[in-house]
């Protein structure tokens, strides 16, 4: 199954393993499908810079994998309880920090890779 990933810091790709900062506290990594990705970046990471857009491959019978509606906004994301192999990162693209431009990316990516 592929999803989308939002990283804030491009400090911790290029490893082994990906792991972002909030999976300390929270224990998974915040993944989205495809449908999801706007929203999730109008939400979280407007307007941001420096974002990467990761594109992972996860099994979708891997037990780390589980939907869940953490924010009770009426909609399961995924949330994936492992880390990241560097094998499962399809793609890694440097998002503008614009929004318009981001939306433009988002619509190729989705069309070249899904």
């Amino acid at each position: 199954m592929k999803l989308f990933h939002i990283c804030s810091d491009s400090r911790l790709l290029g490893k082994p393993t990906y792991v972002p900062e909030s999976f300390v506290t929270e224990e998974f990594i915040h993944l989205c499908k495809p449908g999801q990705l706007k929203g999730v970046y109008d939400r979280y990471y407007a307007n941001q810079e420096g974002l990467t857009l990761l594109l992972v491959e996860i099994e979708e019978d891997d037990e780390l994998l589980e939907f869940e509606d953490s924010y009770e906004v009426g909609e399961l994301f995924p949330h994936y309880y492992n880390s990241i192999a560097e094998h499962q990162i399809l793609l890694k693209k440097n998002l503008s920090s614009k929004a318009a431009d981001v939306y433009s990316e988002i619509e190729d990516i989705t069309q070249d890779y899904l």
